[in-house]
């Protein structure tokens, strides 16, 4: 390489490492799909909820508990809800079940359902959304 002169850019002086672009596109790409996963949960379990509460009362009867807004299932359980779903639906939800799962225990003593589902969703939202956005600017600017 020859020599510069002042009105020559230097290449790659002030050039980002490609892994963390790399990286950083991955928490951001990651956190947008995680934050829509989380909502599209939360969408449905509200589309049920204003479609179905006699369906819900009448299966509490039946089940002793409501098989769909469990946010973290059992096994039985489970197998109850898929038997009303479509396979989309219930990929969601089992995909949601897992995303929520780190912050079912905040509000698992709740008397009410839109609780149990809200306060996981928004804490879900606060750490996939909110908290890998604001790592992948913090690499970004480092």
């Amino acid at each position: 390489m020859g020599p510069k002169f002042v009105h020559q850019t230097l290449s790659c002086v002030h050039e980002r490492p490609k892994s963390r672009t790399v990286v950083v596109r991955i928490l951001r790409i990651g956190s947008m799909v995680l934050s829509l996963l989380v909502v599209a949960g939360f969408v449905g379990f509200a589309i049920d909820e204003s479609k179905a509460a006699s369906e819900q009362t009448q299966q509490r009867i039946v089940t002793g508990g409501d098989a769909r807004v469990a946010v973290d299932p059992t096994p039985e359980v489970e197998r109850v809800r898929e038997a009303g779903r479509n396979a989309f639906r219930e990929q969601l939800d089992d995909a949601n079940d897992l995303l929520l799962r780190p912050f079912v225990g905040v509000s698992e003593t709740s008397g009410s359902e839109w609780t149990r589902r809200s306060v996981p969703a928004l804490l879900a939202l606060l750490t996939y959304g909110l908290g890998l956005a604001t790592l992948a600017r913090y690499l970004q600017t480092r």
